[in-house]
């Protein structure tokens, strides 16, 4: 059995739309999705970590609590292309490790983990409807592989563009898909309420640029306590995206946050806590 609940952000965005927004024509300004010109080569660095989170081990009367850090560094160079006239990205993935640390009871237990895609080239086609879909031609994948592809294509098939012309504090409903991704590992569907809002117009890297604000609440549940197991994941997340206004290019986006999820099984419920901090920079590097 599944449930999802979460409180909706819907009244709020409503809310919003309801303000009188000030000014003409000329404080429009047009927000689509980017498209990475075919031939052109674009390095996107990733980070995503966290530091103080928490453990909390229960078993009957028994209670452990740990700390939890975790850190995940990944470079790809990301080649565009047409493929029978379809969009094709071509992805190098150049490095990718997660650095985990686990403390309980006195005991530290450091873990890394490099990417199993690492060195391999990934490749997605875009669908007439815009969707991506990516896959590893190459080889025959592993199922650690495949949801490192499936990571890939999330995040790729994400929508935070209005895709229209806007005004500065308008808001719009987005589509962080690479966040729901993250929130559905391992337990199910997630409900998701999300939000971007057009702030404001500043001069960045000799251009100007749009800075929108983001803001992310989404939940997952399977199962629960009469069932002896269950599982949920929760993330809430809020941040800053910023785009050119002269390639649409979605150059930076930062979010700040918290992912907790909780299990139970056999009578053991574990608690974790992890704040986040998510950071994802994209450079046009050449042809």
């Amino acid at each position: 059995m599944r449930k999802a609940c979460l409180v909706s952000l819907r009244p709020v965005a409503l809310l919003l739309s309801l303000l009188p927004l000030a000014g003409n024509a000329s404080d429009l300004h047009r927000l689509v999705p980017y498209l990475q010109p075919p031939g052109t080569v674009m390095q996107v660095v990733t980070r995503s970590s966290s530091t103080n989170g928490t453990a909390t081990i229960t078993e009957g009367e028994t209670v452990q609590k740990g700390k939890v850090t975790y850190q995940r560094d990944r470079k790809v160079e990301r080649r565009a292309g047409m493929s029978e006239g379809r969009p094709l990205l071509d992805y190098k993935v150049l490095s990718d490790i997660t650095k985990t640390t686990f403390e309980l009871d006195g005991r530290t237990n450091p873990h890394t983990i490099v990417s199993s895609i690492t060195g391999q080239t990934v490749i997605g086609l875009r669908s007439s409807l815009g969707v991506w879909k990516f896959s590893l031609p190459d080889i025959q994948p592993t199922a650690d592989q495949l949801e490192e592809v499936a990571q890939i294509e999330a995040y790729e098939n994400k929508h935070l563009m209005p895709g229209k012309p806007v005004r500065l504090k308008e808001s719009w409903p987005i589509e962080p898909a690479f966040i729901r991704h993250h929130t559905e590992r391992g337990i199910g569907f997630a409900s998701i309420e999300a939000i971007a809002r057009h702030d404001e117009i500043q001069q960045m890297d000799g251009e100007p640029t749009a800075v929108i604000t983001i803001t992310v609440e989404t939940v997952a549940t399977e199962g629960g306590p009469t069932e002896g197991r269950g599982s949920g994941a929760t993330i809430k997340a809020a941040g800053e995206l910023h785009v050119s206004l002269k390639t649409m290019l979605d150059k930076r986006l930062t979010l700040y946050g918290s992912r907790t999820t909780v299990t139970l099984e056999d009578g053991v419920r574990t608690r974790t806590v992890l704040p986040l901090k998510i950071e994802v920079v994209k450079t046009l590097v050449g042809q």
